[in-house]
């Protein structure tokens, strides 16, 4: 006897009994429709497209603003500026992030407030103020840190003007102002974990690194996987630090993928090729995101 399948589509009465739920859900779909979904197809067209800034003209070009893309020479400075800023940002942070919540977790409810909400302040001070603050340090002439060098005899270090400093002075800005975040949810998840599994490590003679290494460790991969993915984006996103501290330079050694379609659209007004670089770091960031997902996620329960 056969049985029929049920249709994983709503029906049209089921539809209609709901209809104010999608009433209720709908000022929010529109305003997402406006804000991001259309932007991103904006940006798609645009991609295939010559703009004009003066009159808004577009003519069709097809993949030629691609072709230029990928045989400028920047294009590929931006890919490897963005890539080594990534790297040293996201596995730097995340470590000093573990390390710090491994070190709160076992203080008190006080302390445990008083050390989140320290690491969490300039988390929401505006970036440009950071930016800005952070320059006064790396300031060759005058800086905090030239100044502290002088007192143990080390000449003055020209921290943004020089092309082996450039990149790691802006990375050690983010990864000082971005702990906050990741401290929160890696405690957040340590609080979570069950002391039973402790307790049964301490029955077998695991000690506290024993017990880190192979309970608090193994448990945060859910979370270590969401800060991955998500800190990885926005290092791929990075532009108001290079901009208000660099802006690109010196020759082109912080010229990432974001401050590169920055300058397209808005110094060159090369709207086509802007989008076309867009498109190409989205969907860099959609594959690596995809490979790491790949690589780090697993089943977790406890």
């Amino acid at each position: 006897m056969e049985t029929k399948r049920k249709s994983s589509f709503p029906s049209l009465t089921s539809l209609w009994h709901g209809r104010w739920g999608y009433f209720f859900i709908a000022p929010a779909m529109i305003l997402l429709t406006i804000v991001h979904i259309w932007p991103i197809l904006r940006v798609l067209q645009l991609s295939f497209m010559q703009y004009v800034v003066r009159n808004g003209d577009q003519e069709w070009v097809g993949f030629e603003n691609y072709h230029n893309v990928f045989t400028d020479d920047l294009f590929y400075v931006a890919i490897h500026n963005t890539f080594i800023y990534t790297l040293l940002v996201v596995p730097v942070a995340l470590a000093i992030a573990l390390g710090l919540a491994y070190l709160v977790h076992p203080l008190g409810p006080k302390a445990q407030t008083f050390f989140k909400a320290a690491f969490y302040l300039p988390g929401i001070v505006s970036s440009v103020v950071l930016a800005l603050v952070w320059a006064w340090l790396y300031n060759a002439d005058f800086g905090l840190l030239n100044y502290l060098l002088s007192l143990i005899g080390i000449d003055p270090v020209i921290w943004l003007g020089d092309t082996r400093t450039a990149l790691p002075s802006v990375a050690i800005m983010t990864i000082a102002s971005g702990l906050g975040v990741p401290l929160l949810l890696l405690l957040a998840a340590m609080g979570n974990i069950p002391d039973d599994y402790y307790e049964a490590a301490e029955i077998d003679g695991a000690g506290r690194l024993r017990q880190f290494w192979s309970v608090t460790l193994p448990l945060l991969k859910p979370t270590l996987l969401y800060l991955v993915i998500v800190m990885t984006i926005g290092s791929f996103q990075v532009f108001d630090a290079v901009y208000l501290m660099t802006n690109g330079g010196p020759s082109y050694s912080t010229t990432t993928l974001v401050f590169m379609i920055y300058e397209s659209a808005f110094r060159y007004f090369d709207f086509g090729q802007a989008s076309a670089q867009a498109v190409v770091l989205f969907v860099a960031v959609v594959i690596l995101a995809v490979v790491q997902f790949r690589l780090l996620s697993g089943d977790v329960e406890y």
